[in-house]
């Protein structure tokens, strides 16, 4: 089994998905950095993230999604993430979820590992997440 990491800073927006706000969708672009495997396409090349994030009463959610590399793709899940906290920008919340690779395509066929979001969402639904993967391919 072969280890290969990645690391890219998305860019997008969160939007509601139903009238309770207990779905939200995440649709994000970003560029595979400096330092990644080529197996996830050459640097600079683009990279495109969709997301189902499912909120519970408590304020915890979910993710399940795709993202969509120049060589493949990446499905994921994660379980229970803790709520979004404030931050000292007022106009910020943060949170962070680890989530499991359920699957890919093309190049990514046969992935499994995990994967890390660091990220912020503003007052206008703007989402910036610093994402890094850790995947496994035999």
């Amino acid at each position: 089994m072969k280890t290969y990491r990645y690391q890219v800073t998305f860019k997008g927006k969160v939007s509601p998905q139903d009238e309770m706000g207990t779905e939200m969708g995440i649709e994000a672009a970003g560029l595979v950095g400096l330092g990644c495997d080529p197996l996830f396409g050459e640097p600079g090349s683009s990279a495109q993230m969709g997301a189902l994030v499912t909120n519970d009463e408590d304020g915890a959610f979910s993710l399940q999604g795709e993202i969509v590399f120049p060589t493949g793709t990446l499905s994921f899940e994660s379980g229970a993430a803790p709520p979004l906290r404030d931050l000292a920008d007022p106009s910020l919340q943060g949170g962070e979820v680890k989530a499991s690779i359920t699957s890919g395509t093309g190049d990514l066929t046969g992935a499994q590992g995990t994967l890390f979001f660091q990220f912020t969402v503003d007052d206008e639904a703007r989402f910036v997440d610093q994402q890094s993967g850790l995947v496994f391919i035999e």
